[in-house]
């Protein structure tokens, strides 16, 4: 649960926050204090440790979080080659596949306690189907 008087802008991203399980959400109209919707808020306790990848650039739209453990290769879900950007909170490298099963060659990498606000720079935009540690 967030506290009432969260603030965003002084606590920082990824402070605080109880680890959240394959939990996604859609972007909305409705806005709280400083123009920050209850669903964005809830996803920066959501993104504290996991992988959290987005369909749009800058982290907008529909939402995917993705509990990184072991060397599982693990589905886009309804994101499958959707996925625009991505915050990587965890201590883990996260390779991005284009075809499921994590099958053939990787094409992107995201690197431990990194974030991109758009993956067409790196030739991966709407591409990925399925990840995995390594």
């Amino acid at each position: 649960m967030i506290p009432p008087n969260f603030d965003l802008q002084t606590k920082g991203f990824y402070e605080a926050a109880d680890h959240a399980h394959n939990r996604r959400r859609s972007s909305g109209p409705d806005r709280g204090p400083g123009g920050v919707s209850p669903s964005a808020q809830a996803d920066i306790y959501a993104c504290k440790y996991s992988l959290c990848v987005y369909e749009h650039d800058n982290f907008k739209g529909d939402m995917w979080v993705f509990t990184i453990s072991g060397n599982e290769c693990q589905t886009t879900g309804r994101l499958s080659d959707r996925v625009s950007s991505m915050r990587n909170p965890s201590g883990a490298r996260v390779r991005f596949y284009n075809a499921s099963g994590c099958a053939g060659s990787y094409g992107y990498t995201a690197q431990r306690w990194s974030e991109d606000a758009d993956l067409s720079n790196n030739g991966f935009d709407n591409k990925a189907s399925s990840i995995k540690p390594g």
